[in-house]
């Protein structure tokens, strides 16, 4: 099973969550592959939620939702599959994660809401100056 796909902006590369089916949700994992179906690298390996990643606009590195304690994560890592930053304070519940052009990041939150309500917000590229937009 494979979605959310982002491609690179140099166009060379595509990341995307992956599972064994759909319904392995603990299976899913962030994956990278080169466009022309070589290089498939898995960028996360572990026994949690990982998916929507989405690249920056340099390439530099992506951001992507990851299930932690018992609400997502947006965590920061470079496409070695090194962790750069957790974005998202504990409970927050962020997912769906894209870049816009100016490097800030756009997100569904509930940070601003009760679940299952979410928001859309938007935050700098290195997780500070979080705004609530809906």
């Amino acid at each position: 099973y494979k979605d959310a796909v982002s491609l690179s902006n140099d166009r060379t590369r595509v990341a995307f969550h992956g599972a064994a089916s759909a319904a392995d949700i603990f299976g899913y994992e962030i994956y990278l592959v080169n466009i022309d179906g070589t290089g498939l690298v898995a960028l996360t390996n572990n026994s949690i939620l990982d998916g929507h990643p989405a690249w920056a606009n340099d390439d530099s590195r992506l951001v992507y939702a990851s299930l932690r304690d018992t609400a997502f994560s947006l965590i920061l890592v470079e496409p070695n599959g090194t962790e750069i930053a957790n974005l998202s304070p504990m409970g927050a519940n962020d997912n769906d994660p894209e870049y816009l052009p100016d490097g800030r990041i756009t997100f569904k939150t509930q940070r601003f809401s009760a679940s299952p309500e979410a928001r859309i917000a938007i935050m700098d590229g290195d997780g500070g100056n979080v705004q609530q937009l809906t």
